[in-house]
């Protein structure tokens, strides 16, 4: 039977395609590198690299094992992830980590869920961009996320994802903005006038909300507020726009071609080791209600 160890060395070779570049990236000699890939096809009486000039080569054999390989290592790591980190104690003290598009009065119920439900509890809700955060959630087993739905999702293995809901978006620009005055208001008109561009947006979905070459990027909700009250345009939230719309201070923009609210998903992201312990389940219940129809 092959072992971890075997599976490791074969699927850094073939990713590699040199038992040298694998035994470097692991951190052993090639001869071992070498031994090991050589245990699985004498065991299996198979061949799974060709030496070719300085390359080892994957055979048909390889392609073929290679995915399932690569399965069996992540799930194998993720195990052991949660062995190692099994909670001994209750939960002092959680870290949230959030992007622009968690609304404010999602937050606000989130808060509240849980100091109904572990008092002791102490939330920290810090901002962050993607990938600081993910890297906190990797060292910090009582951190989570709270962020924007991305298509490709792509980080560690130790890194669990759960969708909790999707909220609306919307155009918008300030009272004294020609924009909701024309007649037909089409996307070439919001391609002629500034548009300001939540940073964390820019970097998760470019292709959605970049539209206007004339952009700028904003990393803060409350400046981002500020400034397209006075020019230009902006694509939000509709719970984050919805308190100036209702004092005069912004104004929905109604875009012939496209559907003026559309869709974005909120997701939540933690540590494998934290499975589904509370607050997990609680979190997980007050955002999808947010959510709901």
């Amino acid at each position: 039977m092959f072992s971890y160890e075997h599976l490791l060395a074969f699927c850094t070779t073939y990713e590699a395609s040199s038992y040298s570049a694998a035994a470097k990236k692991l951190g052993k000699d090639r001869t071992t590198i070498r031994d090991q890939v050589k245990a699985v096809e004498d065991l299996y009486g198979v061949t799974l690299f060709e030496i070719i000039g300085k390359k080892a080569t994957p055979t048909q054999a390889a392609d073929h094992i290679y995915q399932r390989s690569k399965v069996v290592l992540n799930n194998t790591e993720k195990l052991s992830t949660s062995l190692e980190n099994i909670y001994m104690d209750e939960m002092l003290t959680l870290n949230i980590y959030h992007d622009i598009s968690l609304p404010l009065n999602l937050a606000v119920k989130i808060e509240h869920a849980l100091q109904e439900k572990c008092p002791e509890l102490r939330v920290h809700w810090l901002h962050r961009n993607r990938e600081d955060a993910f890297d906190n959630i990797e060292s910090e087993s009582n951190s989570i996320a709270l962020m924007e739905h991305k298509n490709i999702q792509r980080f560690s293995k130790n890194i669990e994802f759960f969708s909790l809901g999707y909220g609306k978006l919307g155009m918008y620009a300030g009272k004294r903005s020609k924009l909701p005055h024309l007649n037909a208001l089409s996307i070439e008109d919001l391609k002629l006038d500034k548009q300001y561009v939540s940073e964390n947006h820019f970097n998760t979905l470019p292709e959605l909300y970049f539209i206007s070459p004339q952009y700028h990027l904003v990393s803060n909700n409350d400046l981002l507020l500020e400034l397209v009250k006075h020019d230009g345009w902006a694509i939000m939230s509709t719970d984050l726009a919805k308190p100036l719309v209702q004092r005069g201070e912004l104004v929905a923009l109604q875009v012939k071609q496209v559907a003026n609210h559309f869709n974005f998903g909120l997701t939540l992201y933690y540590p494998v080791s934290m499975g589904n312990k509370e607050p997990l389940p609680t979190i997980k219940k007050i955002t999808q209600a947010h959510f709901a129809p």
